[in-house]
């Protein structure tokens, strides 16, 4: 099995969110219950598990989220996936936000038509807060997929095509909502043109491909499991896979009502798969017997899908997998035989795997054969980049499962499954060191191990580079304090943080938002991936309440009513909300891990928190009040149990004088917080100075920059 960097399967993990609705509205467009399922980390989904069991969900090639939907109005469910790698995430019970549709009550709702209540929609009408499909077909979309950012063209990539409106709100080019060819029908007959060209004949546009007879086919029932092989003459009308069989005899029907014979062989090896069996086109059936179909792109792909069916799939029958598996990955496993072969374990057979030989775990890098030409490989190409990187190969005997793999100083993958073995690539190019700590399914710990990479060259210390394997402890002739090793800058907000270079131009905006964390502003607006106005600065007057302002700063953008539609934040910074984030499973605590702080707002429900979302521990302990905490010249907001200072008393606000000191951060004595300042405190980075040392936690660093922040614009005295 193959992973990323261990950052980057966690992430996956780490940002998993189960949501009982999203834009659409509180039901589906069906009128069902839904689940909005999203992640960040581009892990691909292969399994959900839920109440009604589990589903494959390989070939959906789901990275980022899905909507599941069909569910009772109000329905719970407790959803887990499992991505590519054997990480599982999820597991908390969610409860969709969807009502039923009451007919009669004069608003066309979602799973009402005309059809089911005439009383409250007429034909052809769509329900409140949805939008018609553009191709006719009559299916409605909500209409907050208009201008969202993603093209629902004519390709209609997400299912709807929304051109007819505005080219979907700008979303789309216009050679992206020019018209495509596609399914015809025409008296039974399939044709595929352009929507325009079948209706002028006469036509009904279907779209998509002819080749799953979506006119229908007289000869669609022809395939028959005991009439032979459709790719041997067989003697028999007919032959054994229903699609090869209707797909033949569409061009020689002699072939379904006569005989299988040399022709029809000859017709089967022209337009069918022998190892499609009865899959669609594209798709190859399991070598298992199973009937499973999977995309026939894996057949050759550089990964194995043998016997073990690590992947979920067995193709051993179509050439070892099209030369991905070896002989004895693709030998059916044989319980007894003396050797534990990948997919047995201790529990499932015992006579040949031993639990206590998995905590001998082996690493090796640069031993491996990744590209197929016979010899080892210093390096892994990474699938994404093109870019050759470190890689470390573990394995292990016993049919044991590890739970996470540990990279001591880099990350953690799991939780997951890695069976017998795991390579984690994208570890650098450059020779690198790790302690590597391995725990399995049972809780037990194999021994630490040490693994260096050997991708590259080694880091010169002297060379004038601070390479990633280096530091201004380990070589401070090439690093400075506080700088960023090579291939990373620094965050353009002042903090110090270091991100990879390759963010910049990435198409993703890394604005003064800080939506992914970093502020890459100063680098010609990130690579151009933000506008002017992505990375221009919170101005006080500008009417903007900044994530930097606050009613105290500057009460001109802040201290102004919330428009309609939005809530206060509960932190008294003036800063508004959309109120639809109170209770709508996600918690807006004190932590104000969403960047708000809903608390104070019950949703209708006396004594709950952000309408329920949050718990009295995520909201500051069970309705404390909070008020001014002063730790030393620093003030903070707090409950009085919560306060490591002195308290200042319920409903207290940290002015400018709160904690004894009218101006804390104008270092230069201008009488104003600003660029002055902070050059001063960026030029103390890293040391103990205590005059510019705002928290005293005995550094200046990010904790010092916050509070700086929090008071640009401040004047001071008068």
């Amino acid at each position: 099995m193959c992973s990323n960097a261990a950052q980057a399967q966690q992430e996956c993990v780490d940002s998993f969110v189960v949501a009982g609705s999203n834009d659409t509205g509180p039901c589906w467009t069906d009128g069902s219950g839904y689940f909005d399922i999203s992640w960040t980390g581009g892990c691909l989904a292969t399994n959900i598990n839920y109440s009604g069991g589990d589903i494959d969900i390989t070939a959906n090639g789901f990275t980022e989220g899905f909507v599941f939907f069909g569910f009772d109005p109000g329905a719970c469910e407790t959803i887990t996936i499992t991505f590519e790698d054997g990480s599982i995430a999820g597991g908390v019970e969610v409860c969709n936000d969807c009502v039923p549709a009451e007919c009669g009550n004069g608003v066309c709702e979602a799973g009402e038509d005309a059809t089911t209540c005439p009383d409250d929609c007429t034909a052809g009408e769509c329900p409140a807060g949805q939008v018609a499909d553009c191709d006719g077909s009559g299916e409605c979309w909500t209409e907050a997929w208009i201008a969202d950012g993603f093209c629902d063209g004519t390709a209609q990539q997400y299912g709807a095509d929304l051109c007819c409106y505005d080219n979907d709100g700008g979303d789309c080019t216009e050679e992206e909502c020019a018209p495509i060819a596609g399914a015809c029908c025409t008296d039974g007959a399939c044709t595929e043109v352009l929507p325009d060209d079948c209706e002028a004949n006469g036509g009904t546009f279907v779209g998509g491909s002819c080749e799953a007879f979506p006119c229908g086919s007289e000869y669609e029932d022809c395939g028959d499991p005991a009439a032979g092989s459709c790719f041997e003459e067989n003697g028999s009308a007919g032959c054994d896979n229903e699609i090869c069989c209707a797909t033949v005899c569409e061009v020689d029907d002699a072939c379904c009502l006569a005989e299988w014979d040399a022709i029809c062989v000859e017709y089967a090896n022209q337009f069918c798969n022998p190892n499609q069996g009865n899959c669609a086109a594209g798709e190859v059936e399991d070598c298992d017997g199973s009937g499973e179909c999977w995309t026939e792109a894996w057949v050759g792909d550089g990964y194995c899908d043998g016997t073990a069916q690590q992947y979920g799939a067995d193709l051993c029958c179509i050439d070892n997998d099209g030369g991905d598996c070896t002989e004895e990955e693709c030998t059916p496993n044989v319980c007894g035989d003396g050797e534990c072969s990948p997919g047995e374990t201790a529990e499932s057979c015992p006579e040949d795997c031993n639990a206590s030989d998995c905590l001998t775990v082996t690493g090796t890098s640069g031993e491996t054969d990744n590209d197929g030409d016979g010899n080892p490989d210093d390096c892994f190409t990474d699938p994404n980049t093109g870019a050759g990187t470190g890689y470390v190969v573990l394995e292990w005997e016993g049919g044991c499962t590890a739970s996470t793999i540990e990279f001591v100083g880099l990350g953690t993958l799991g939780p997951g499954a890695y069976a017998s073995g795991v390579l984690v690539y994208g570890l650098g190019d450059e020779p690198i060191c790790y302690d590597i700590i391995v725990t399995f399914d049972d809780g037990s710990v194999a021994d630490t191990i040490n693994v260096c990479t050997v991708c590259g060259d080694p880091a010169v210390c002297g060379d004038g580079v601070c390479s990633a394997s280096e530091s201004f402890d380990t070589c401070p002739e090439d690093c400075e304090k506080g700088g960023c090793p090579t291939g990373e800058v620094a965050d353009c907000d002042g903090s110090g943080e270091c991100w990879t270079e390759a963010w910049i131009a990435d198409g993703f905006c890394d604005g003064t938002a800080q939506q992914y964390g970093a502020d890459l502003c100063c680098y010609e607006l990130d690579g151009g991936d933000c506008t002017a106005e992505e990375c221009a600065e919170a101005s006080c007057g500008d009417g903007v309440c900044g994530a930097d302002e606050t009613i105290d700063s500057c009460p001109e953008d802040c201290d102004v009513p919330c428009g309609a539609g939005e809530v206060a934040d509960c932190d008294g910074s003036g800063q508004c909300w959309t109120e639809t984030w109170i209770g709508d499973g996600y918690c807006d605590g004190t932590a104000q891990q969403y960047d708000a702080d809903l608390c104070c707002y019950d949703g209708g429900t006396p004594g709950a928190f952000d309408g329920g979302d949050c718990t009295a521990e995520e909201c500051g302990g069970a309705g404390d009040p909070t008020g001014a905490c002063c730790v030393g010249d620093t003030c903070s907001i707090s409950t009085e149990a919560d306060c490591s200072g002195e308290w200042q008393g319920a409903d207290t606000a940290c002015d400018t004088d709160t904690c004894g000191s009218d101006c804390p951060g104008d270092f230069n004595g201008d009488g104003e917080i600003g660029g002055g300042d902070l050059t001063i405190l960026l030029a103390a980075w890293g040391t103990d100075d205590p005059a510019i040392d705002l928290n005293d936690d005995g550094i200046i660093g990010g904790g010092d920059l916050t509070i700086l922040l929090a008071a640009w614009g401040t004047q001071c005295g008068g």
